[in-house]
């Protein structure tokens, strides 16, 4: 989706505007959308909600699709009634900067094509500052970035109580030979009801089992993607 991250500092894009994207073509390559614990509700009746592991880190995934992103028309538009803060925030990211003692940036995707036009918001004021525009991008990115890192805490817990089970879906579309999706995991639920009772009180009193019921609910929307 970024295709040329570059980190955002007032001397060099200082003269920026910026303008958001008028459509959603930059994710109609993606299938799978990473999502937080607290966008589940919003979006367990759209599409399948599963958990990949990538780098032995357990993530949410919205599956909207085998190749490509089903949620999106050739027109560009989005047909999800809940937009996904992983989409939300871009052309902007943060991204870590061996320049700076503060662990992470704002970066932005230089070729995005929303820093091109005359008639974009600045994203500095003439003293270097952060505008309005960059306040809010940052805001969001730091919101997305921190649920982020709650809903990989509630993942690993999970995964340490040997709850997350992998899982495949076969399906036959009219003529294909079977076929079948695979390497992702889903939550045992029966092995979620056996764990200590400890960890099942930690579970319901941090809302773990709202998701959870959820994301087993989303399993449904399979016919969406096949």
């Amino acid at each position: 989706m970024y295709k040329n991250v570059k980190i955002l500092r007032a001397k060099e894009h200082g003269f920026y505007r910026y303008t958001p994207p008028q459509d959603f073509y930059f994710a109609k390559n993606i299938n799978l959308i990473p999502i937080t614990f607290s966008e589940v509700k919003s979006l367990c009746c759209s599409y399948p909600i599963i958990i990949l592991e990538q780098n032995e880190t357990p993530m949410l995934m919205l599956m909207v699709g085998r190749e490509e992103n089903n949620a999106i028309d050739d027109k560009g538009q989005c047909s999800l009634d809940y937009l996904p803060a992983f989409l939300r925030r871009y052309p902007f990211t943060l991204v870590a900067d061996d320049e700076s003692s503060d662990s992470l940036q704002i970066g932005f995707d230089l070729e995005s094509g929303c820093f091109t036009s005359p008639d974009g918001v600045t994203l500095f004021d003439a003293d270097g500052q952060a505008s309005e525009a960059l306040i809010n991008a940052r805001t969001l990115l730091e919101t997305y970035h921190r649920e982020t890192q709650v809903t990989t805490h509630i993942l690993k817990r999970l995964k340490e109580q040997d709850i997350l089970q992998p899982s495949q879906f076969n399906f036959k579309k009219e003529g294909e030979e079977d076929q079948k999706l695979a390497g992702f995991y889903i939550i045992d639920k029966k092995k979620l009801l056996e764990m200590d009772d400890a960890l099942l009180l930690e579970a319901v009193k941090s809302g773990w089992m709202e998701m959870i019921e959820l994301h087993l609910l989303s399993l449904k929307n399979l016919d969406k993607i096949v």
